[in-house]
């Protein structure tokens, strides 16, 4: 686990165990829960939660139960976990493996299932210190789901579906600081959604090319060892020093582009079609 200033900057690493620590959420603004398997790993298949100082120290266990996503509510009374260690890729999985989501007590020491679908329940994010929003299965496809809990967050006051996903589900989600925005993840698409309703709005993203990743070079060769003309007879094949490349047969279209790079030798281009 390292921590990094958000305005950029030197990392500061935090844990050192060998075993894998995966950081779930911020404990106040002094301190990082995360997930490792340094203990049980032999004989449980969940995680342990635990607690470290962002100034850095111990880690230390904090709580006894095995859980993941393990996040605290606003005033610090609840910890939301899910139990069960089903892959979340088998969507339409029903059995004991199952996850569902339970709250942590501390000052009480006391934990309560919250949820009880026998598919599953996960990734429980606290929009205020009475409402968790989770995705669930439970109608088919993965979609996200409010629970509003009652005034000393022991009980469950009502649970709302809000996103209704029918043809992907819905992979990941989180939610804005002040808890009124949906940002969530569904197929290779990135949507943002009110809390107070609504439709949700697909993000536009637009990725220019890295120039590190595409890069031009221009060279002359006096040689070429083999080409081939492709079957419409707009595009070239060719080797040059053991290496094959395609080129526009056209004056306005003379852009080439290079298709093996090894150290063994490529010759003799054969086209199989057009493409």
């Amino acid at each position: 686990v390292f921590t990094i200033p958000a305005k950029g900057g030197m990392p500061t690493r935090l844990t050192y165990h060998a075993a894998s620590d995966i950081p779930t959420s911020w404990d106040g603004n002094d301190a990082v829960l995360f997930l490792t398997r340094r203990t049980y790993g032999q004989v449980e298949r969940e995680a342990e939660v635990y607690r470290i100082m962002v100034k850095g120290g111990t880690p230390s266990r904090h709580n006894d139960a095995l859980g993941l996503d393990a996040t605290y509510s606003p005033n610090r009374q609840a910890l939301a976990l899910v139990r069960g260690t089903c892959r979340t890729e088998r969507e339409a999985y029903y059995g004991p493996a199952n996850r569902n989501i339970w709250l942590y007590f501390p000052a009480e020491d006391s934990y309560k299932q919250m949820t009880d679908y026998a598919g599953n329940d996960f990734s429980p994010k606290w929009a205020n210190d009475r409402t968790v929003y989770y995705l669930s299965s439970k109608d088919g496809k993965y979609n996200i789901y409010q629970m509003k809990l009652s005034a000393n967050q022991k009980e469950e006051a009502s649970t709302a579906r809000i996103t209704d996903e029918s043809d992907f589900g819905i992979f990941s989600f989180d939610l804005s600081a002040d808890g009124k925005t949906i940002v969530y993840h569904k197929g290779n698409e990135i949507y943002v959604l009110s809390t107070q309703g609504g439709r949700a709005s697909k993000v536009k993203i637009d990725i220019a090319a890295d120039y590190r990743f595409d890069p031009v070079v221009k060279r002359s060769y006096n040689r070429m060892d083999e080409y081939a003309i492709s079957p419409n007879g707009k595009w070239v094949a060719f080797a040059v020093h053991g290496e094959i490349f395609v080129s526009g047969s056209e004056k306005d279209n003379s852009r080439t582009v290079r298709l093996t790079k090894s150290a063994a030798r490529d010759r003799d281009p054969i086209w199989l079609s057009d493409q």
